[in-house]
């Protein structure tokens, strides 16, 4: 039986995800209120005709940003990890996506529960947003000490020798998982995982967990 011929199919699904698609790139445009869909079918002689109706809506640029709370970088060291400037399109996505790199950032100093905050507010034609960021950066915290689970064949002492993270020193999440690569690296591990223990307790020390899986025909 003869396929049928790409064109002659109708995937509806797909259209579904390139709306989505497209409506994550207006607000990373700044088109924070765009309605793109439903989508819309219509059948012609010669197959389907397809329509995605989009209303873009006011087109948001950051007009002002104040930054408060800042002791560990600088007023100028925290606008470029931000990488935020007046006069750029602006929408509640961008924001996410530049606090998520002022926290890995004071999370990669030890500043594991630092707190990034933002308050948004819009011009009455939604063309214009006003940025006050305020930060808490809290406490850095140290390795208080290291556990390691699930070795039972491997010895403890050459999983320590191959974790970076040091006693007394700051916690610092780009260690860990240079850890976990060289640990997986021995090819006897299925599944390495580095975590600090009770991580929604905030704490100025704290214990690291190493837990290992070890491959079944060790």
């Amino acid at each position: 039986e003869r396929l049928p011929h790409p064109r002659d199919v109708l995937y509806r699904p797909a259209y579904q995800e390139a709306i989505e698609h497209i409506q994550e790139l207006y607000a990373a445009a700044g088109f924070g209120r765009a309605v793109v869909g439903p989508v819309q079918f219509a059948e012609v002689d010669d197959g389907v005709h397809v329509v995605i109706p989009v209303d873009e809506g006011p087109r948001t640029h950051l007009f002002r940003l104040s930054i408060e709370g800042n002791e560990l970088f600088t007023t100028a060291e925290v606008a470029e990890l931000l990488d935020l400037e007046a006069g750029m399109p602006f929408s509640r996505g961008i924001f996410e996506a530049a606090r998520k790199r002022l926290v890995d950032a004071y999370a990669e100093r030890g500043y594991l529960f630092a707190l990034v905050e933002g308050s948004i507010a819009l011009s009455e034609d939604e063309t214009r947003a006003n940025l006050d960021i305020v930060i808490r950066e809290r406490f850095p915290v140290r390795v208080g000490g290291i556990e390691i689970h699930g070795a039972e064949r491997t010895r403890t002492s050459l999983i320590r020798y191959l974790i970076l993270l040091e006693v007394g020193e700051a916690y610092r999440p780009s260690v860990a998982r240079r850890t976990q690569e060289r640990l997986m690296a021995l090819g006897v591990f299925r599944r390495v995982a580095i975590s600090i223990k009770d991580p929604e307790l905030p704490e100025r020390v704290k214990i690291v967990e190493d837990n290992v899986a070890e491959h079944k025909n060790q």
